[in-house]
């Protein structure tokens, strides 16, 4: 009867441990709620800490048109006139090229090249015929140089700063040319260094 009782022990053991044996108490829930409630808040503020920032504003191009647009060269081009002038023949001194004096600004017609003199380094005197017609700040230039049967013509966007006449061919051809400058009110007179070759040129 002992040994039976002794083999029963630790069956009895066993079920008492299984009958007190107990779940997480239901208590722990809410803390753990919490704890996802808390996640989930985290979330959101970490998705609106990433929200893009509208940079439109700051990007925005900066509108350039104030300082106001670059000639149009296609209607200065079709404002060029007929080739026309007067024929004068150069003449060369044995004298340093001058420099220009007053500046001064253009006033605005056709002017014809009345007198060309070339200066100690310059090339031999010719024939020389050009015209000269301005109208703000273009010219139709034409010129039929020396014993040359064609003519040449140009249309030409030019500005002055103080005594500096910069002239830029923008039909007819390529080039930029700086000339010294003198004018009256009926006369402008160009300074060419490189040529060494001073024009006057006459309203008319």
């Amino acid at each position: 009867m002992r040994a039976f009782l002794r083999s029963l022990f630790p069956l009895l053991l066993l079920v008492a441990s299984c009958g007190n044996s107990t779940t997480t108490p239901d208590a722990a829930t809410p803390d753990s709620a919490a704890s996802v409630d808390a996640i989930t808040s985290a979330s959101a503020d970490m998705t609106r800490a990433n929200v893009p920032i509208d940079m439109t504003v700051v990007t925005a191009p900066v509108d350039m048109t104030a300082s106001g647009p670059s000639p149009d060269a296609t209607d200065v081009c079709s404002s060029q006139q007929t080739f026309f002038g007067k024929a004068i023949q150069q003449t060369s001194v044995n004298m340093p090229m001058p420099t220009a004096t007053s500046g001064g600004s253009i006033v605005q017609g056709t002017y014809f090249l009345t007198a060309s003199t070339i200066y100690q380094g310059g090339a031999a005197p010719v024939m020389d015929l050009a015209y000269a017609a301005i109208k703000g700040s273009t010219v139709d230039y034409g010129e039929q140089f020396g014993a040359a049967t064609g003519t040449s013509q140009t249309v030409r966007i030019f500005a002055i700063s103080g005594k500096t006449l910069t002239s830029t061919i923008v039909c007819g051809g390529k080039g930029t040319f700086t000339y010294g400058l003198d004018t009256t009110a009926t006369t402008f007179t160009t300074y060419d260094d490189t040529l060494k070759t001073v024009n006057v040129w006459t309203k008319q």
